[in-house]
């Protein structure tokens, strides 16, 4: 059985970087430099409101669905393993005719 380490990190894999990217996007169309520096919390906390359950859900969806492809073994991996199988099956067929 393979086995497929992780990278050190992975923003593909971490959760918090898509609350972190809406979050952002949220705060640069929605607060000015100057509302954010006197009011810090209440924007955040803003921000915070403004990210939906659906929102969540998609990015849980999203993360499973890249680590699954993460996870899923290489084409070129896959060959030689399946001629080996290919191999020992033709060579038991003809053992089996021979005796």
């Amino acid at each position: 059985m393979p086995v497929r380490l992780l990278p050190p990190y992975s923003p593909d894999f971490n959760l918090i970087e898509d609350v972190f990217s809406v979050g952002s996007s949220w705060l640069r169309r929605h607060v000015t430099p100057e509302q954010f520096n006197e009011w810090p919390f209440l924007c955040i906390a803003l921000m915070l409101s403004s990210i939906l359950s659906a929102m969540c859900r998609a990015s849980v969806k999203a993360a499973v669905r890249n680590y699954t492809l993460y996870l899923q073994p290489h084409v070129s991996d896959a060959l030689p393993t399946a001629f080996a199988r290919y191999r020992e099956r033709s060579t038991a067929a003809v053992c089996h005719c021979s005796h």
